[in-house]
């Protein structure tokens, strides 16, 4: 029996794939709250907008309102790289972490990555799979300790 299922799996191995890129969108949500921001452009004229109707003519005080409370989407990514964070650093200075950074580089999948993997970490196939469950698995147990795991 899996200890995860199979949609489980798959959702961590896209997160860990989709870390840089995830730190890029959190970055530069948090970048544009920090610039400038001119009367007409669109991120300004969102920040003022309020649920009831009305507007904030505040824009430092709508910015630390958003800033307060990001999407939640951009709140997912930032707690899944903390997640990811705690991963790394559980691995940090052995050969699995050599094996996260070298299979989940965020470029997309392409033909022949496991053996090109296993050749730059002289390793088997087999080594990389079983290594790679328990990454999988260390960052399951740890994003349900963090309770970002819903049930698939």
């Amino acid at each position: 029996m899996a200890l995860l299922s199979r949609e489980a799996y798959k959702k961590i191995e896209g997160v860990l794939h989709n870390r840089f890129r995830m730190r890029e969108e959190t970055a530069r949500w948090f970048a544009e709250l920090e610039d400038v921001l001119p009367e007409d452009s669109a991120l300004s004229r969102r920040l003022r907008e309020t649920p009831g109707g009305g507007s904030l003519a505040d824009t430092t005080a709508a910015i630390a309102i958003k800033r307060a409370q990001p999407p939640k989407d951009i709140q997912d990514a930032l707690k899944w790289l903390k997640i990811i964070g705690e991963v790394q650093e559980h691995f940090k200075d052995t050969p699995k972490e050599k094996l996260l950074t070298a299979y989940y580089d965020g470029t997309p999948k392409v033909k022949g990555r496991n053996q090109k993997v296993c050749e730059l970490l002289c390793i088997e196939t087999a080594t990389l799979y079983v290594w790679r469950d328990e990454i999988v698995h260390y960052t399951a147990l740890t994003a349900a300790f963090d309770k970002m795991m819903v049930t698939f």
